[in-house]
């Protein structure tokens, strides 16, 4: 049986970080690993896509990894994320419908576009009253510079990941495994009863990444510019040093055990550090309103192992804190030898690779012609191997039944030209129907809760008169409409529009009752039952179509601006 293996890389700051990663049956094991540091003659010089892939180069070559694709993260910085928030219900919807949904809002939310970007979802949370859905979004050029890199090293992209998550699917996992190295009380409990918070960060050369994790998933990340390199320049600008001896002097005299005193710029960017850090925990107590508290700290990456460090961060936000040693949940081949720092600094790697491997976290950002593309040539793979399988069948049988040698070599030249035939014709055929599936499900009519929504909007724009409180629509293709209204002339208006409207059919009204909102108004509640009519899908078509004549005929100022304009339903008393 083959070996199931991975390859993740970290395209870092100041160096690039590889390791490989093989499903056994008795866990995940390392059994690669690299790590290639960026030459920088001066301190603020720029590190150029050629010098990446040079160095990508040169650790794939040490480290004896010999691939053609690999996972890959990006920044958390350059990332946007944000936690989108659906009032329908969601019982009756589909896969593809809440991809519309999350569509739309994408249009509004990605600050820099959706057309200029690449977008995933993740982690649909579904409740009586909605629906949540966490958007995570990069900048096509973002992506494309990326690929670009991988592609100029002679390697492919399987998965593209933000480095938060992949830190995640490493600290989730010893979470899950209890293989932690705290000895705090009520932790393992807290654990279990999903109620323990830990904040994991990760401190790299420019940005210090962090990730607040509860009930067994991400609660928040963000990232801020304060890293490594930051200290470096300090000691640069105090010492009057080069950036490799500035680099060198922090690694031998960086240290918060010591005097403040004998080591000035150490504990202002300590001090720094630790401010950003109480932001964050501010920031994820507001989203969390207020209810959540971080129960420990986990500190990776080459700067969280200077010296007094943990505990200076302990004493600041009386929070314990500690060193993480993400390779502690693998079984691996690392030498003894091993630099102690350097256990610190394989966190995202080791996600990536981890996460390639179990899927525990969904998003991807790898541009969707790269998907298609890679599961066409797992297809004709496939394909292959059954024609391979088919080949050893005939060619046994073919020899087991002539005994002649002229006679079984002119057999296995017949059965190999007929088994290429049947090859071509087959990969032919799988690339038609591939085709006219994708064809079928894009041509093929359909009217979703959107539509009805878009239909009820169009007619009753003012929501003083009638309001929609809800909907639901049954595979039966029956809706039933709950309003308010200000008179029963209002309701009577309501139902005659409905007949009106080509999408909908059997219109009845159910019984109307009164109640009194705020300062005494008296509002009209009704329910109102009707079905899709027949041709509500022809309708639906035809309004998507005249709506995409006039986007097409728009100033392209406008639709470059891709704004969409929405008419809530919801009454706001």
């Amino acid at each position: 049986m083959a070996k199931k293996l991975a390859t993740a890389i970290d395209i870092g700051a100041d160096s690039v970080k590889v390791v490989q990663l093989e499903e056994t049956s008795s866990g995940i094991k390392l059994v690669n690993f690299g790590i290639e540091r960026y030459p920088r003659p001066d301190i603020d010089a720029e590190v150029s896509d050629d010098t990446i892939v040079s160095a990508l180069r040169n650790v794939l070559s040490q480290a004896n990894i010999k691939t053609k694709s690999a996972v890959i993260s990006i920044p958390r910085a350059l990332v946007t994320q944000k936690r989108l928030n659906f009032q329908t219900r969601t019982s009756a919807l589909t896969e593809e419908e809440i991809d519309e949904m999350v569509a739309l809002q994408a249009e509004v939310e990605i600050p820099f576009g959706a057309n200029n970007a690449i977008y995933d979802h993740h982690n649909i949370q579904k409740s009586p009253e909605g629906m949540s859905a966490e958007l995570v979004a990069a900048r096509k050029e973002t992506i494309a510079r990326y690929l670009g890199i991988l592609k100029s090293a002679g390697l492919q992209a399987d998965a593209i990941l933000p480095s938060t998550y992949a830190i995640s699917a490493v600290a989730l996992n010893q979470l899950a495994s209890n293989n932690m190295e705290v000895n705090y009380e009520a932790t393992a409990t807290a654990i279990e009863k999903h109620e323990y918070t830990v904040m994991v960060i990760d401190i790299g050369a420019e940005y210090t990444d962090l990730c607040l994790l509860r009930s067994n998933r991400i609660a928040f990340s963000r990232s801020f510019p304060i890293g490594g390199d930051r200290l470096t320049k300090a000691y640069a600008k105090e010492q009057g040093l080069s950036y490799e001896n500035a680099e060198e002097y922090k690694i031998s005299n960086s240290n918060l055990e010591v005097d403040l005193s004998e080591s000035v710029p150490t504990y202002e960017w300590a001090e720094r550090l630790s401010e950003e850090l109480q932001r964050s925990i501010q920031a994820f107590g507001r989203d969390m309103l207020g209810a959540e508290k971080v129960d420990n700290i986990w500190m990776c990456g080459c700067g969280a192992t200077i010296p007094g460090l943990a505990q200076y961060i302990t004493d600041s936000l009386e929070i314990p804190a500690e060193l993480w040693n993400p390779l502690a949940a693998f079984e691996s081949n690392l030498p003894a030898e091993l630099p102690e720092k350097m256990k610190y600094t394989f966190a995202v790697s080791l996600g990536l690779g981890l996460n390639a491997l179990t899927n525990k976290v969904s998003v991807n950002l790898l541009p969707a012609e790269e998907v298609q593309r890679k599961e066409k040539a797992k297809q004709r793979l496939f394909t292959l191997s059954y024609a391979a399988a088919a080949l050893i069948l005939i060619v046994g049988i073919s020899v087991g039944a002539n005994t002649w040698i002229s006679s079984r070599n002119a057999h296995l030249e017949e059965i190999n030209l007929r088994l290429q035939a049947v090859q071509k014709a087959s990969e032919q055929a799988i690339d038609l129907l591939i085709d006219d599936l994708v064809m079928t499900k894009m041509l093929s009519p359909r009217v979703s809760p959107l539509d009805i929504l878009k239909e009820l909007s169009e007619n009753f724009p003012d929501r003083t008169k009638v309001a929609l409180t809800n909907f639901t629509l049954d595979r039966t293709q029956k809706i039933t409409l709950n309003v308010e209204a200000n008179s029963h002339a209002e309701i009577s208006n309501l139902i005659s529009k409905l007949g009106r409207s080509k999408l909908f059919t059997d219109i009845t009204s159910g019984q109307i009752s009164t109640t009194e909102k705020k300062k005494g108004k008296q509002i009209l509640q009704a329910q109102v039952v009707c079905k899709l009519s027949n041709n509500a899908a022809k309708y639906v078509k035809e309004l998507k179509e005249l709506a995409a004549k006039k986007s097409q005929s728009a100033p392209k100022k406008i639709q470059d601006e891709g704004v969409i304009r929405r008419t809530s339903m919801r009454n706001p008393e």
